[in-house]
C-alpha cells in the first residue's frame, strides 16, 4: 500500500522541521510562550530605567490631567496607547516594575502568535511559519520593546499592525481599519502596512489598481498625516532631529 511523502513526513517526523510541522496549533503556542519566558524573564528585575517613571507618572486616564504629557510635545499624541497601558497598569498594580515587564513580555508573546497565524494565512507551510514565529519570539533585535517599558509602543503598534494585516487578508476590512487606527496612535511608523499590503496582494496575483476597500486604510492614514503635519511645530522627535525628511527615507522604506 503506497504512502504519500507528505503523509510519511507528518506521521513519522525525522527532522526538526518535520517535528515542527507535526505540532498542533496549541503546541506551537505553548512552545512560543516557553521561549518568550526563557528569553525575557531574566530582564524582569531591571527596575524602572530611562524615562519609564516619567511616562508612568504622566499616565492617568482615570482622572487628573491626562493632557499634561502632551502640553509641550505633540509627538506623545502618537503614543496614546502607551499612556493608556501605563495608566491601566498603574491603576491596577501600582509601581511594580516586574509586573509591567510581565505585561510587555505577554504582549510580545501575543505578537509572535499573530506572526504564526498570519504566515499560515498567507500560505506558508507550518514548519516555515513556525520557525518564523519562534525566531520573532527570541531574536534580540526587538528586546527594547520588551525590556524598556517606555518602548512598549513598538509592541503595541506591532499588535495593531499584525491584527490589521490578518483581518485584511480575511476580507474583514472594517475590523482591519480599527486595528490600524490603534497602530496609528501607538507609533508613527504604522503606515508601513500600506506598501506591505500592496506587495502581498501583488505577490498573490491581484491586479495593482485602486479599489474602494483601500479607503478603509487610506482615510485613517490621511487623518493621521494631517494631524502629524498640523502638530509638527511642537513635535520633539522632529525638532531634535530624530526624524528627518530627505531622500534617505526612500531607501529606508
Amino acid at each position: 500500500m503506497g504512502v504519500s511523502e507528505g503523509s510519511l513526513d507528518r506521521n513519522n517526523p525525522t527532522s526538526p522541521l518535520d517535528r515542527l510541522s507535526a505540532l498542533s496549533d496549541a503546541q506551537f503556542i505553548g512552545l512560543i510562550s516557553l521561549l518568550c519566558v526563557a528569553a525575557y524573564l531574566p530582564g524582569w528585575d531591571n527596575g524602572f530605567i530611562a524615562d519609564d517613571l516619567v511616562l508612568l507618572d504622566g499616565s492617568n486616564p482615570f482622572g487628573g490631567s491626562i493632557t499634561r504629557p502632551f502640553e509641550f510635545d505633540s509627538s506623545q499624541y502618537f503614543r496614546l496607547t502607551s499612556y493608556f497601558a501605563f495608566g491601566a497598569l498603574k491603576y491596577s498594580i501600582g509601581y511594580q516594575a516586574w509586573a509591567l515587564y510581565a505585561f510587555t513580555t505577554f504582549l510580545h508573546f501575543v505578537n509572535a502568535v499573530l506572526v504564526f497565524f498570519l504566515l499560515l494565512r498567507l500560505g506558508l507551510d507550518r514548519s516555515t511559519a513556525g520557525v518564523s514565529a519562534l525566531m520573532f519570539a527570541v531574536v534580540v533585535y526587538g528586546d527594547e520593546a520588551v525590556l524598556w517599558l517606555a518602548g512598549m509602543n513598538e509592541s503595541l503598534m506591532t499588535f495593531g499592525l499584525l491584527s490589521a494585516f490578518l483581518l485584511w487578508i480575511r476580507g474583514k476590512y472594517a475590523a482591519s481599519a480599527l486595528f490600524y487606527c490603534f497602530a496609528l496612535i501607538s507609533k508613527e511608523a504604522a503606515p508601513i502596512i500600506l506598501p506591505l499590503i500592496v506587495l502581498v496582494e501583488w505577490a498573490r496575483g491581484s491586479r495593482l489598481r485602486f479599489e474602494t476597500r483601500y479607503l478603509y486604510l487610506l482615510v485613517p492614514t490621511a487623518v493621521f498625516g494631517g494631524a502629524f503635519l498640523f502638530l509638527l511645530g511642537s513635535n520633539s522627535i522632529v525638532g531634535y532631529g530624530r526624524f528627518s525628511f530627505n531622500l534617505d527615507a526612500v531607501g529606508v522604506m
